[in-house]
């Protein structure tokens, strides 16, 4: 019930909640009971369900996780470069490089409400799509600061009408896409160090 640096959240269907306790090198797994959603229980499995190798950086092991029904708990390890599912059964997606299937320090995922992951493949200036078994369905993206390019992309989110939302970091903007990478649009730019004082709506500072 303790941690150390999260750095990453998400729930199932059961009021199972998954908590990416990165500098314990553990994902910790609550319980919420009721209908007082602050209590929260330990599960007797946890901590941990996942374990770390203990002489990694913290914030180069648990990049982020997200829970897909009826598929399992994925967890990004960015250090690692690859995907660990916590289902049925355990599986392992991905290693370092640049070819479909790889990845370079990947630093988000998400879901699409059928199930298809998304990936911020970070170090490589894209975005890939996985199946449920980790099988490459297509990617987009490459350097750059044009429409549809990337420069660090590090968020990615999947709406119910499957949009997907990337945040691209050093182009200090997010770029919106249909489901089948095509780009729809963009939104934000640039903004000098935010204050309380000085800080404009749709401007971004990474």
């Amino acid at each position: 019930g303790q941690f150390d640096d999260p750095n990453g959240m998400a729930a199932d269907r059961q009021g199972n909640i998954y908590i990416a306790d990165s500098d314990n090198h553990r994902v910790q797994v609550f319980h919420v009971a009721g209908s007082q959603k602050s209590a929260m229980t330990v599960q007797t499995h946890s901590p941990p369900i996942v374990e770390f190798d203990p002489f990694l950086k913290a914030e180069k092991a648990i990049a982020d996780l997200f829970y897909v029904p009826d598929q399992g708990l994925y967890i990004l390890s960015q250090e690692q470069d690859h995907i660990l599912r916590i289902g049925s059964p355990n599986q392992v997606y991905g290693r370092k490089g640049g070819k479909p299937g790889e990845f370079d320090d990947p630093m988000a995922l998400a879901a699409s409400p059928d199930g298809v992951l998304a990936i911020a493949d970070t170090g490589n200036d894209r975005v890939q799509l996985l199946d449920a078994e980790g099988a490459v369905l297509y990617q987009f993206g490459k350097s750059g600061e044009k429409t549809g390019q990337f420069d660090e992309p590090a968020g990615i989110a999947i709406s119910k009408k499957h949009l997907i939302y990337v945040a691209d970091t050093e182009n200090h903007r997010v770029q919106i896409f249909n489901k089948d990478g095509i780009f729809l649009t963009s939104f934000g730019q640039e903004s000098d160090k935010i204050t309380p004082q000085t800080s404009e709506h749709g401007k971004f500072n990474n």
